[in-house]
């Protein structure tokens, strides 16, 4: 399986959600965020021929939790308030 990450106008989200599935058939959203999705298919980079999205990118490596005690500058801690 490839793994990808696309840029989209933002406000966009279900449409693209929609319009991914309808070319997709074995397609796997990950994630679906207001301007960008990570996307899992079988289908290779060079036949993903979608012109709704401004970039996308083949996936390497996602790093989930990398750090939950990042501290920015003045000490507040950073939370994750996704989940």
């Amino acid at each position: 399986m490839n793994v990808f990450y696309a840029a989209f106008i933002p406000g966009l989200q279900n449409l693209i959600a929609d319009v991914i599935k309808e070319r997709l058939s074995d397609v796997k959203i990950h994630k679906l965020l207001d301007g960008a999705v990570l996307f899992e298919t079988v289908t290779d980079y060079d036949k993903l021929n979608f012109f709704c999205f401004n970039n996308i990118f083949a996936v390497i490596d996602v790093i989930e939790h990398a750090d939950s005690d990042i501290r920015p500058k003045g000490g507040a801690k950073v939370t994750d308030t996704a989940n």
